[in-house]
């Protein structure tokens, strides 16, 4: 059973500005700001030319990363887009970055949705980005000897 105090903790973490984003968007505790907020303006952007580039700044806890998943739930609800928040941090070793990291993630990500029945080339594709990342090259983006490829059972 679960005491009163243990109960408050859980309620009060919810509340931590260090705290993961993606849990206070998931159990509704986002609450949008009246007006345009920034996710609606770098969406509605995206919809129209999804090459623009955008640079979203702010201080710890200011809700950079909150604002991008509301984007990115917003992205995704158009047929012909597929977004994805990619938090870096969680997958790689900021201090050992070399270049093409943020490629290889970028591709880590997209295979995460290819289906056995796809396009020849994109599995391939998918199959080199997972080589490039785990270390099957000689470009090591990924310790070979890591645990195992988050979120990916292929």
């Amino acid at each position: 059973m679960t005491t009163r105090l243990e109960k408050f903790r859980e309620y009060m973490a919810r509340f931590n500005p260090a705290g993961d984003p993606r849990g206070a968007v998931r159990d509704d505790l986002y609450v949008p700001r009246p007006g345009r907020s920034t996710a609606d303006e770098v969406a509605a952007r995206l919809e129209i030319d999804p090459t623009s580039s955008h640079l979203i700044v702010g201080g710890i806890g200011s809700g950079k990363t909150t604002q991008l998943l509301i984007a990115c739930d917003r992205l995704n609800q158009l047929a012909d887009t597929r977004a994805e928040y990619i938090d870096l941090s969680l997958i790689h070793d900021l201090q050992g970055m070399v270049p093409g990291t943020l490629i290889i993630a970028a591709g880590l990500a997209a295979r995460r949705h290819l289906e056995p029945g796809d396009d020849k080339v994109a599995l391939e594709a998918g199959e080199q980005f997972r080589r490039w990342a785990y270390g099957h090259d000689r470009h090591v983006w990924i310790p070979f000897d890591d645990p195992g490829e988050p979120d990916d059972h292929r």
